[in-house]
């Protein structure tokens, strides 16, 4: 379906020609030179360009779009100079100052935002085409069931009560949404797109000859800073947290319509739409994000597990850490969440472990890569700790029969809980 969109006229711009086309000749990548050389030549032959060739390149040295400048920022002093060689010498001083990049580094920051765009609104083409909204409103009504479990735990935690914080977490917890204003988004991608496409081309239409490569960078210069904000949709099968909106891949849609088995689908789906929401509410006491406070106990509690499961399971490396705090808490409380929201979905007793395992086996399945985990960036912890810390649930070493020797069992110390009743109390402190 993406592929259809390739014929769009948002597909075809003349800025993404000029930039698939790019000729820099003798010139070279070096923008100085390509300054210098295009000022001589124009200076020699009196070309009536001169003038808007220096007003742009003084507009790029200050910044700005008007014809104001400051000392040697200042260019369009030597469209009078009758002295061609004289104004190069000095006019190349102040170009050395000022220009830095290359070309290629023009080329590849216009690429990118070009490109992101284009992948952003065929993305939401894909959904808006697709008649995608339904497979995003079961997304949502994910959330939504979890968000009631998650505020029916907060309305039952001690350490809540005893810091007078019950109403303020469970309003964070409430404002949670699927991002899902599609046509809004379509637009300003649309919008920021256009942007490139216009300050390109207003810029050539300003010179009678040809002004590509300033115009280029002209654009690069001018649009970065005002690009309208836009949350990005991908066809990966990954979600990200921008409070109060959660954003999703592609796939978290199809399965949450396309699964037929709840366990597969809370599992898989579930859990990160879980994940996602509980990093609204994990966080250190100190750090006040969005709460007024937090419980370290369980925090302490949670980052204790993950380093006992990192131990035991250490592949190529091993680490815990505070900055993973909010990743760590987040899975666990993720699947807590997920895992809750099963329980209270009636089941054929007879079936009952089989379905429990499923939901287990579908939770963890995302973690599975094949390869040795460790952790290489960023703040998850390594993929192997992150699937094995789903011990903390009883329901698990039941559906599985495990042992209470087996190395996944002796990780368990105790069951971390930030919310419910069984949350640590924490006194008030007078």
């Amino acid at each position: 379906m993406i592929e259809l969109q390739k014929e769009n006229i948002c597909e075809n711009l003349k800025i993404m020609k000029a930039l698939n086309n790019l000729h820099l000749g003798e010139t070279g990548s070096s923008m100085s030179t390509y300054l210098n050389n295009k000022f001589f030549a124009l200076c020699e032959s009196q070309d009536p360009d001169l003038p808007k060739f220096l007003l742009k390149v003084q507009q790029i040295a200050m910044k700005t779009n008007t014809t104001r400048c400051r000392s040697s920022k200042c260019f369009m002093r030597f469209a009078k100079d009758d002295s061609c060689t004289r104004s190069l010498e000095i006019f190349q001083d102040r170009v050395d100052n000022f220009f830095h990049e290359d070309f290629y580094e023009i080329q590849y920051f216009l690429n990118y935002y070009i490109q992101s765009f284009l992948y952003g609104i065929r993305i939401v083409n894909v959904i808006l085409d697709g008649n995608m909204t339904k497979d995003i409103e079961n997304v949502n009504t994910i959330l939504s069931d979890l968000v009631d479990v998650v505020v029916g735990w907060i309305e039952e935690t001690p350490w809540a009560h005893n810091y007078g914080v019950v109403e303020s977490i469970k309003e964070v917890a409430e404002e949670i949404h699927v991002e899902g204003n599609h046509g809004l988004q379509l637009r300003a991608i649309a919008n920021n797109l256009m942007k490139l496409e216009q300050t390109f081309l207003k810029c050539s239409s300003e010179f009678n000859g040809d002004a590509t490569l300033l115009c280029l960078l002209s654009t690069a210069e001018f649009t970065n800073s005002n690009f309208e904000y836009y949350r990005p949709f991908n066809t990966r099968y990954n979600a990200r947290n921008g409070h109060p909106a959660l954003n999703f891949g592609l796939p978290f849609f199809a399965i949450a319509s396309g699964s037929e088995e709840i366990a597969v689908r809370l599992g898989l789906v579930g859990s990160i739409v879980g994940h996602e929401l509980s990093h609204s509410l994990i966080e250190l006491s100190q750090d006040h994000y969005l709460l007024p406070t937090s419980s370290d106990e369980a925090i302490e509690c949670i980052q204790n597990q993950y380093n006992r499961t990192c131990l035991e399971f250490k592949e190529e490396s091993c680490e815990v850490v505070d900055y993973q705090t909010d990743e760590n808490g987040s899975d666990i409380l993720g699947y807590q969440l997920a895992h809750e929201l099963f329980r209270s979905i009636p089941q054929n007793e007879q079936s009952e472990r089989y379905i429990s395992a499923t939901i287990f086996y579908a939770a963890s399945l995302i973690h599975c890569d094949n390869a040795p985990s460790h952790r290489t960036r960023g703040r998850h912890s390594a993929n192997n700790v992150r699937a094995n810390v789903i011990v903390q649930f009883p329901a698990f070493q039941e559906a599985f029969q495990c042992s209470s020797n087996s190395r996944m069992m002796k990780t368990l110390e105790k069951k971390c809980n930030v919310y419910g009743d069984e949350a640590p109390q924490h006194k008030r402190k007078l």
